[in-house]
């Protein structure tokens, strides 16, 4: 469960600026450790910026999309999600001066096939690589215990696809006027959308599921009201109701408003 998860524990933030104090601790820590012989004034010149890293990670995260889209057999999305998820959570712990991301991306989605129950051997998972098979395999089994450590350990990932699947089955069995189906492309395309967010790191799976159905209501002019209030969240306070209403608005900033790092 999500609730007793480590990664409720380890790896869910209070907010986007304890994330940035995180990924700006470990570039210093970095430059402190390696620059120390080099003048403070040229060191812009020779290490990496965080805003940097960030667009050479989210370079990396579109590639590892890619290679999980175009992976033959088909790779579930919740594969695919994890993966990059192992990424973020890399890079929050370390600078990509410690460690390249060439030597991590593959790790990353081979890693998530074995954790998420995908089976695929690693003679096929290298047979998706256009080319350098037998170099990344053996990158893959030299790297893949260290990357364990690097996530240390924590390697269950609870994502929102599950979660989205769960939403739409109390939707048809609370409001069979509701055409369900139509909501799923946008609310999908939302999923795949927030990876590339740090909404992982900061949400529980079940919100950003929730998220993305409100979204997909609220561009077709669906009204979830009375399915959140009176099925899926019969109980709870009336503050909790209120702002889960709110995210069914199309302008509402809870759902829009999710920055691409």
């Amino acid at each position: 469960m999500f609730s007793t998860s480590s990664q409720k524990q380890n790896w869910i933030f209070s907010d986007e600026n304890e994330i940035s104090s995180l990924k700006e601790e470990v570039n210093a820590s970095f430059i402190s450790v390696h620059g120390s012989k080099i003048p403070e004034h040229t060191q812009s010149t020779h290490f990496i910026t965080v805003a940097e890293q960030d667009m050479v990670v989210r370079h990396c995260e579109l590639a590892l999309k890619a290679f999980c889209k175009s992976f033959k057999p088909a790779m579930p999305p919740n594969v695919m999600a994890i993966a990059i998820i192992y990424l973020k959570r890399v890079y929050l712990k370390y600078s990509i001066m410690d460690y390249h991301p060439k030597d991590i991306i593959t790790t990353c989605a081979y890693l998530a096939c074995k954790v998420d129950e995908f089976n695929v051997s690693l003679k096929e998972f290298v047979g998706n690589l256009k080319k350098d098979r037998g170099k990344v395999s053996d990158q893959i089994l030299w790297f893949e215990l260290t990357l364990m450590q690097m996530l240390n350990f924590n390697l269950t990932v609870h994502t929102a696809y599950r979660p989205l699947e769960g939403l739409f089955i109390n939707l048809k069995t609370h409001s069979p006027d509701i055409d369900v189906e139509s909501l799923r492309p946008e609310a999908v395309q939302f999923l795949d959308t927030i990876l590339f967010t740090n909404a992982y790191l900061l949400y529980s799976p079940s919100q950003i599921a929730l998220a993305a159905v409100c979204n997909s209501a609220g561009s077709r002019q669906i009204n979830l009201n009375y399915f959140l209030s009176e099925h899926l969240m019969r109980g709870c306070d009336k503050t909790a109701i209120d702002f889960t209403i709110k995210c069914t608005q199309e302008d509402s900033p809870a759902v829009n408003d999710f920055d691409v790092v």
